[in-house]
């Protein structure tokens, strides 16, 4: 995640898909929801020199935000759609806990945009996103 301007823009912020690819027997098994959690975790960056980034009093507030997409692979523009939005946090890791209606998310239309946000933007931030599922599901970053 890059630095920048303090507001930032759904448009700049990294976004992710998810595609839940469960076939008729999975659906029917899961019955009428299933549930889903998204780690994020903020990497730790060690510099040539041995020396590592001070993350105990960093003020890197990170966020993830889940929108609901009908368009696979493309970016939530807009903040409609909303069905979770974790709390900034300076922590290490967030951890979000979904139950999604099977009905509505193991269509063939729907899926699901992870938005990765970053509170007053001040320095780059690396990362990595751990998605487990009760179904089959891809992931990808939204080009």
């Amino acid at each position: 995640m890059e630095a920048g301007d303090s507001q930032g823009s759904m448009e700049r912020n990294p976004q992710y898909f998810i595609d839940f690819m469960a076939n008729q027997q999975q659906i029917a098994d899961t019955g009428q929801s299933f549930v889903c959690w998204i780690v994020i975790s903020k990497l730790l960056v060690i510099h040539q020199d041995g020396s590592a980034e001070e993350e105990e009093n960093s003020k890197d507030y990170m966020a993830l935000h889940v929108y609901k997409n009908g368009n696979k692979n493309t970016k939530v523009l807009h903040h409609r759609g909303c069905i979770k939005r974790s709390t900034y946090s300076p922590e290490v890791s967030t951890m979000l806990y979904l139950e999604l209606p099977s009905a509505e998310h193991l269509s063939v239309t729907n899926y699901l945009n992870l938005v990765l946000d970053q509170h007053k933007r001040t320095r780059d931030l690396f990362y990595n996103i751990r998605v487990f599922s009760q179904v089959p599901f891809a992931t990808a970053r939204v080009k």
